[in-house]
């Protein structure tokens, strides 16, 4: 518990976004509820699942993601993972109400 919610850290996360066909696992990092409004912040693993894949495992690093009023926001930076390569920043707005992202 924190004076205005909770706070926490979460490891061995994974998921897959629906009609996208994205794998994201070992994710870990911190996590917040306060005011109504979820923050994470960590790092994760991002493969794809496509049968037959497009692109190697990537690294997301510096990940941020906020829940605020039925609208999820995430921002993070894919590395390859041997050499530490930066390959893109990534951010995504997806309205809950709408049933898609809308990738910025």
């Amino acid at each position: 518990m924190t004076g205005p919610g909770v706070a926490g850290a979460f490891t061995d996360g994974s998921g897959q976004i629906a009609n996208v066909p994205l794998l994201l696992g070992d994710a870990a990092g911190e996590w917040t509820l306060v005011g109504g409004a979820l923050n994470l912040t960590g790092a994760m693993g991002v493969s794809d699942a496509a049968p037959t894949p497009r692109f190697k495992p990537l690294a997301a690093r510096t990940v941020t993601l906020a829940l605020v009023n039925g609208t999820i926001t995430a921002a993070g930076t894919l590395f390859e993972p041997t050499t530490s390569t930066k390959v893109a920043d990534v951010t995504l707005d997806h309205a809950l109400a709408r049933g898609r992202a809308r990738p910025t």
